[in-house]
């Protein structure tokens, strides 16, 4: 958990308070990898308004024949810390990650990669 209290400008009522949890796993199915991460934000201030909430999560499975992950993030247009600070708000962001990699049995090549990415 996180929480911040004040303003360096000086504006009144400005504070930020959120959590993150992220569970891994090194013996999912047996020998794989999963990773799940949840995140949540709110924060408030005399001269805000809006959606002042961000959340986000993501699934990743890291492991060497398939390493993929589906992401997704959301920054409302209110949104904005006193301490810290962010990117760009007023956005959804959406990202996932599709790679296969295989090991041929031959020495002279060790692996390939074929890897599908897109984001919104």
């Amino acid at each position: 958990m996180i929480s911040t209290l004040g303003d360096p400008g000086g504006r009144s009522n400005a504070w930020t308070a959120g959590f993150d949890f992220t569970y891994q796993n090194s013996r999912f199915s047996g020998d794989k990898n999963l990773l799940v991460g949840v995140w949540g934000l709110s924060n408030n201030r005399e001269d805000l308004r809006g959606d002042k909430f961000s959340y986000g999560f993501k699934i990743d499975y890291p492991n060497d024949k398939f390493d993929n992950y589906l992401m997704y993030n959301r920054i409302g247009d209110g949104f904005d810390p006193s301490m810290g600070f962010i990117g760009r708000s007023g956005i959804n962001y959406y990202s996932c990650k599709i790679n296969y990699m295989p090991r041929p049995a031959n020495s002279f090549i060790r692996q390939h990669r074929f890897q599908f990415s897109a984001s919104l």
